[in-house]
């Protein structure tokens, strides 16, 4: 097939000299002055019970246009930390809306699980016999702690009602 270039769009399969007034056959036109796109594809870690806002994967002009804002959810027990690249960080920012895209990209939400503090202490007629103060991830059990009584005294219950002696 023939190729021409009239009026900045490219003619594939007409004659060198294309009239469309005259030429009818299959010919192809390709404006070559199409805005360039990219696509940006949203994911999370991989977070048992994460998900992302709709559309996931969206289509960005070159450096001049934004996606829909999009904004990662994360499962009881975790929270947002940040959107990454295969490479580096990209924006602690949730929702997240993507301008100024020069290339294809893919962000990917990074959550962390909740940790708590678990400090035991006792009161004035008495000790403690394990590890205070304890991180613990959301879901699991501090390690054993009990409380010892001193002499002539018992013990009675922690600050939150639990009697559980010793405890976890």
């Amino acid at each position: 097939y023939d190729v021409a270039l009239d009026n900045n769009r490219l003619i594939a399969g007409a004659p060198l000299k294309y009239d469309p007034e005259v030429y009818s056959g299959s010919a192809y036109a390709f404006d070559l002055n199409a805005a360039v796109v990219h696509s940006v594809t949203f994911q999370t870690d991989g977070t048992p019970g994460a998900w992302l806002d709709t559309p996931t994967t969206q289509t960005v002009y070159h450096q001049t246009g934004s996606c829909t804002p999009v904004t990662a959810y994360a499962p009881a027990g975790y929270h947002f930390i940040k959107w990454t690249t295969d490479v580096a960080d990209y924006s602690t920012s949730n929702p997240l809306t993507v301008s100024n895209v020069t290339q294809d990209l893919t962000l990917i939400a990074v959550f962390a699980v909740d940790q708590y503090t678990l400090t035991y202490s006792a009161g004035p007629n008495g000790s403690i016999i394990g590890t205070s103060p304890q991180t613990v991830d959301y879901g699991d059990n501090g390690t054993s702690v009990t409380a010892i009584p001193n002499d002539h005294y018992h013990f009675v219950q922690w600050s939150d009602g639990s009697t559980a002696n010793p405890r976890s």
